[in-house]
């Protein structure tokens, strides 16, 4: 259930604005253009919403505030909305009670999503709500003027909104990634096969090959010295530039002092006029100064004027008001003098009456002392037998208590035998009790030791796995980094190789002009649309490509291959002569030496073709069969490779040369070649560079590049699957520490209950022998107490005599007793009535002393007021007299500075006169001097170009040294001293140290020239010798180990891969059919509450949900919707408010099979009369109990059945504020009524 809806700058909810959604109907009123379908748009945009359009702006920044010129606002750098759910039902797959989905976007564009605070992807949201009905276009959203969409929608998109009903959604989207993943399963397969159909090929193929090292060290020895000569005759070279710029270096530097002291004099002269005008130019800035400050004292003067003038008013003000406060504090001062007086006269009347009262009381109390006396005396007689008698009374009552108590304590003794012994008999049982629960504590104690004990087992375990998932995480990222390490590596190996591609590219400029222009011409036929003859009958189109182009080969068999081919590998393949014929005539010229190979010229089998070889020791195979490539150039590659063998071995093919009269060429493992002509090529033909080997070693490392990759990707995977696997055992292991603090706690409440069980039975025992002790001594004290008993009633019979004999006596005595008690009643009342009086005037008197202090205080207080009252009224006539003193003097101080404003303004202009006079002759110093500073300048260039130039031979010389020490590892001496240092310490050989010598003793620069040139073709036919001497494998045994575990790694890839696939097929194939049942089902639910709901709404009719085709349950769906009294029409001809009423129909069709959490419904009443909206507010209440509803709406008789009215506003221009509303307070128009039109209506 949605609880509530949050906004912070977002569109015109500038402030912070919360949303309460209580059970029923919420409506949102508010006029037009006060913001209330901005909340519609904000639970659609924290939904995941993506169009700027659909939001109603032209970017996605648009939904952030822009701030309200009127208010003085600016605009908002963010965006925020948060949706806030019940999720105690869990409709949503959460595990919280309460769910926040929030979306926030700033104004540099970035945007984020997230789920109760913690960051997400859109993906994540969608997931959250997707089978609930809610999305942004669910039907659970149903925005202002399309709320007859569903009928005017397509058959397919209104299946969309079919499916999100059924819950579908969620298999399609589950179904799309297995898709996605399948592709990529499809496309790792295919990768992966061809990499292993290509090691696997090669794995058959590989054996050992032997070293060519021994002609590479001497070709590198001579290559070495011939650096050696080269680096020493550029540096001859450089140092003879180095003493040219020297020279010229010296005699700029003579020229640069002659200008320089020129430069000098004319910098003074333009100094001093300088200065001067710096002096003129500080005489205007006090000028300006002082006529400012002049304007700004009497701005502030005139501002104090009009300050004391309003000072003075507010004054004359106030000195009324304590004027009418001084007149009300004297008048209450003089009633309360007249109060006083009067309180004083009436305690003197009262002081009279209180002397009189006391001399009656002490009359009356003589009286009642005579009475007194004589009552005395009597009662002193009677107190003497009264006190014999009591003292006899006391003694029988003593003895009768006695007896009584004897007698009670005899029966208190034994009801208390017999409830000591029903005690006994609760406290065995108890004790029992206790003895049973002993025994049932022991037992969970135990099972709680072994709970505690088994969760530290499990928690002890989960560490040390997850210990054991971070080593592998560790071991896992090591792996990560050292794949991305090699496919780095491999990528730069092809790199460098693409760029040696270049480099050959640009060799071969005649052919590679000739390959462009027919492709070029190719792909202008293609784009012209010309017919298949024409394009044919074009020259361009003979032209197929290199021979190195249209056929490819086994790594390592490429060598063998360019060796085979020689320079044909980049000749050009024509289908026919055309080419030919336009170069002929010259209509073709092209650049550089080409190569053309014809189709329709290829020469007739040969006789050296027949020979098989196959089966013979040392043979590798035919060098067409050993090459792939298109089934039409079968000719021409037979004509090229039908007559070369590759052999394993130089002896082999010497073993074979017989063969050469046939034409048979043989090529051995090691690149050598014996041609049919009898002659023997050592090493290949600059086999590093060759055509095949060079595109074999691409396409190989493409492949590897693929298969890193995928390994990559895999890896990746497999640490974050690693990742979220620790994850989940860091919870676990939280959980079972948990569980073991629980068991623990248990463990713990457990033994003190038994401790406390154990105390108890302790205590419980010595409780029962202490009543059997009580119930011995209970009966001998009964025994004791019968015996005195006795004893006191034989005393009391004696006493008994005695008392009768005083009683007759003190009755006489008695009667007298009363007479004088009677008297002494009545003197003591007459007495205390006196007293009352006495009293009561001491009362009131006391009373109206009080109330007289009271007065006078009051009289003295409300005094003292008068008295502040008038220093107060003193005080204000003494501050407007200042402040009309202060305005008069502002005033006057005014004048005068608009008075020397004035004069400083006239001086200002004069001052400016004379700073353009001053300027004048400070330019023509000024361009005099800067022109001999030009002058100067040129020198100091030259010098600088000179110096630069050195610093560059310089550096070209140290760049000199660094690169042939880093790339050759040759250290240049500097001169001839340590070429000789160098020669005796062994770092020269003798014959390269006499080369540098003789190099050295040449000194003409011309000739250094032709040295160089000459070393360099030197160096550059080694590098060839080198190159041709072909790629060198000492590790044969190695790499076929390494190949091996390799085709079975990736071999096991690919079943693995296979299985995947054939998964996901089965999973695709279970969600069709789930898929397909369940919106059948959802279908016939729905049409059936469509139905019902239809004619309910319109009072009759006609609705029906039809597929379009009933045969296919993916087919699109139609609405058939009659209203009553009517034919069957088209849903575009029916009336505004039958649409609107048809679409609540079904959307509530929607809602009674599968409810919505929420329903939002912005002016969708809108279309509705009277009779219609009652129909709709019925409807809605239907389904209250499983689904809230917000309704954004103009109607008052919608608001009739809201449970809660927000009202939406703005009170200041482009910010919405959220009012309480009462329903009152909304006109018929469905407008919040301010104060003034409340009055009004």
């Amino acid at each position: 259930m949605l609880k509530a809806l949050e906004l912070v700058g977002f569109k015109s909810f500038a402030d912070k604005t919360r949303f309460e959604f209580p059970d029923g109907i919420t409506v949102v009123v508010g006029p037009n253009g006060s913001g209330k379908s901005n909340v519609v748009d904000a639970v659609k945009w924290v939904l995941g919403a993506q169009s700027a359009k659909a939001l109603r702006g032209a970017d996605m920044a648009d939904v952030i505030f822009k701030g309200s010129a009127e208010g003085g606002r600016k605009p908002a750098n963010s965006a925020e909305v948060v949706l806030v759910l019940d999720n105690t039902s869990r409709i949503f797959h959460h595990d919280s009670e309460e769910v926040h989905v929030s979306r926030r976007v700033f104004r540099s564009g970035e945007g984020e999503y997230a789920i109760n605070g913690q960051p997400c992807r859109l993906k994540d949201v969608k997931d959250l709500f997707r089978g609930t009905g809610v999305g942004v276009d669910a039907y659970s959203l149903i925005e202002q003027g399309k709320v007859d969409r569903l009928l005017q929608a397509s058959a397919k998109d209104r299946r969309g909104i079919f499916e999100e009903a059924a819950g579908i959604s969620r298999f399609k989207a589950k179904k799309v990634e297995a898709e996605r993943r399948m592709q990529r399963v499809d496309q790792n397969l295919v990768r992966l096969g061809d990499i292993v159909d290509e090691v696997g090929k090669r794995l058959q193929t590989l054996k050992s090959q032997a070293t060519k090292a021994q002609r590479y060290r001497e070709i590198t020895h001579q290559l070495t010295t011939q650096r050696w000569n080269l680096g020493w005759i550029e540096s001859r070279l450089l140092e003879h530039q180095r003493n040219a710029l020297e020279i010229q270096r010296t005699e700029a530097i003579t020229s640069k002092e002659e200008c320089l002291v020129k430069w000098k004099e004319l910098e003074e002269s333009a100094a001093r006029e300088k200065n001067l005008l710096d002096a003129l130019q500080s005489e205007l800035v006090s000028f300006q100064n002082a006529y400012l400050n002049a304007e700004k004292e009497a701005i502030a003067a005139e501002s104090g004027y009009k300050t004391a003038i309003a000072r003075s008013e507010e004054l004359e003000i106030e000195r009324s008001l304590i004027q009418e406060r001084l007149i009300a504090l004297q008048e209450r001062a003089s009633s309360s003098v007249e109060e006083t007086q009067t309180r004083q006269r009436e305690i003197e009347s009262i002081q009279q009456e209180q002397i009189d009262a006391i001399q009656l009381l002490s009359n009356r109390e003589a009286d009642l002392d005579e009475v007194r006396r004589e009552l005395e005396q009597l009662n002193q007689s009677i107190d003497s037998d009264t006190a014999t008698y009591n003292e006899t009374q006391t003694t029988i009552h003593t003895l009768r208590s006695k007896i009584v108590s004897f007698q009670y304590h005899i029966e208190q003794l034994q009801n208390s035998i017999e409830t000591w012994r029903g005690q006994e008999s609760q406290l065995r049982l108890e004790w029992e009790r206790q003895e049973k629960e002993s025994t049932q504590l022991s037992q969970e104690i135990e099972q709680a030791r072994v709970r505690a004990a088994t969760a530290r087992e499990g928690r002890s375990q989960a560490e040390q796995s997850l210990e054991q998932g971070r080593k592998k995480l560790f071991e896992n990222q090591e792996q990560l980094a050292a794949m991305q390490g090699k496919l780095h590596g491999v990528r730069e190996r092809l790199s460098v190789l693409a760029q040696l591609e270049d480099q050959f590219a640009g060799d071969g400029r005649g052919g590679q002009q000739l390959l462009r222009l027919a492709r070029a011409n190719q792909d202008l036929d293609l784009k012209d649309g010309e017919s298949s003859v024409s394009m044919m009958s074009n020259p361009w189109h003979s032209v197929r490509g290199l021979v190195a182009d249209i056929l490819s080969s086994e790594m390592h068999l490429a060598p063998l291959i360019d060796v085979a081919l020689g320079h044909l590998a980049d000749a050009i393949v024509l289908s026919n002569g055309q080419i030919v014929d336009w170069i002929h005539e010259g209509a073709l010229s092209v650049d550089g030496r080409v190569t053309l190979l014809r189709l329709d010229r290829l020469p007739n089998r040969r006789t050296g073709e027949k020979i098989q070889l196959d089966g013979l020791r040392g043979i590798i195979g035919r060098a067409d069969r050993l090459t792939q490539y298109a089934p039409e150039y079968e000719p021409l590659i037979r004509a090229l490779l039908g007559t070369t063998w590759f052999v394993d071995s130089l002896a082999t093919a010497l073993e074979l040369s017989h063969f050469r009269g046939a034409g048979l060429r043989f090529v051995t493992a090691e690149c050598q070649l014996v041609d049919s002509d009898g002659s023997i090529t050592i090493g290949s033909l600059q086999a590093g560079l060759g055509l095949i080997s060079r595109r074999t070693e691409m396409q190989m490392a493409r492949e590897e590049i693929l298969h890193l990759e995928s390994e990559l990707e895999q890896a990746t995977q497999a640490m974050v699957n690693l990742q979220e696997s620790l994850a989940r055992e860091e919870q676990a292991l939280k959980q079972l520490a948990g569980q073991e603090r629980e068991a623990s706690q248990e463990l713990s409440r457990v033994e003190v209950l038994s401790e406390s069980n154990q105390e108890r039975r302790s205590n419980l025992l010595k409780r029962i022998d202490e009543i059997l002790s009580q119930i011995a001594n209970g009966d001998e004290r009964i025994l004791d107490a019968e015996n005195q008993s006795q004893e006191a009633d034989a005393e009391c019979q004696h006493s008994e005599l005695a008392r009768e004999e005083i009683d007759v006596r003190l009755h006489s005595w008695r009667e007298k007793r009363t007479e004088l008690q009677s008297k002494l009643k009545l003197q003591e009342s007459l007495a205390n009535e006196q007293k009352i009086q006495v009293a009561r005037l001491e009362q009131r008197l006391d009373g109206l002393k009080l109330t007289l202090d009271q007065l006078v205080l009051d009289a003295s207080e409300r005094e003292k007021n008068v008295s502040q009252a008038s220093l107060s009224l003193a005080q204000i006539d003494q501050r407007i007299q200042e402040s009309k003193q202060h305005a008069a003097r502002c005033l006057e101080a005014m004048g005068e500075l608009r008075a020397t404003a004035t004069n400083l303004e006239a001086q200002r202009i004069a001052q400016l006169a004379k700073i353009d006079e001053q300027n004048n002759a400070a330019g023509q110093a000024s361009r005099q001097f800067e022109q001999m500073r030009r002058q100067l300048d040129k020198n100091e260039d030259k010098l600088a170009q000179i110096t630069q130039n050195l610093q560059q031979i310089d550096s070209q010389v140290a760049q000199l040294r660094e690169h042939y020490a880093a790339e050759y590892q040759i250290h240049l001496p500097q001169d001839l001293l340590e070429l000789e240092l160098h020669t005796e310490d062994e770092r020269l050989s003798e014959e390269t140290a006499a080369q540098l010598q003789s190099i050295a003793a040449v000194s003409n620069t011309h000739e250094l020239q032709q040295l160089k040139q000459k070393t360099e073709s030197e160096i550059a036919w080694l590098r060839s010798e080198i190159a041709s001497t072909g790629s060198v494998n000492m590790e044969a045994l190695a790499e076929l180990d390494a190949l091996q575990s390799r085709y079975d790694r990736l071999a096991g890839h690919q079943s693995d891969l296979i299985e995947a696939k054939n998964g996901l097929l089965r999973t695709m194939t279970k969600i069709d059919e789930d898929s397909r049942h369940l919106f059948v089902e959802t279908l016939q639910a729905i049409r059936k509450n469509f139905q019902d709901l239809y004619r309910r709404s319109f009072g009759g009719g006609f609705a029906d949900i039809l597929l379009e085709n009933e045969n296919d349950p993916d087919s699109g769906i139609e609405i058939i919707a009659t209203p009553p009294g009517k034919t069957t029409l088209s849903n575009s001809l029916l009336s505004g408010g039958e649409k609107a009423l048809t679409a609540v129909a079904l959307i509530m069709a929607f809602f009674q099979y599968r409810p919505s959490p929420f329903c939002i419904l912005d002016e969708v009443d809108a279309p509705f009369d009277e009779a219609n909206i009652g129909r709709f507010v019925t409807v809605l209440r239907e389904f209250l109990s499983t689904t809230k509803f917000i309704v954004v709406t103009h109607s008052k008789k919608t608001m009739t059945a809201a449970n809660m009215i927000y009202g939406v506003t703005m009170q200041e221009s482009g910010v919405s504020r959220q009012v309480s509303v009462r329903f009152e307070e909304v006109n018929e128009k469905g407008e919040i009524l301010t104060k003034d039109r409340k009055l009004a209506a």
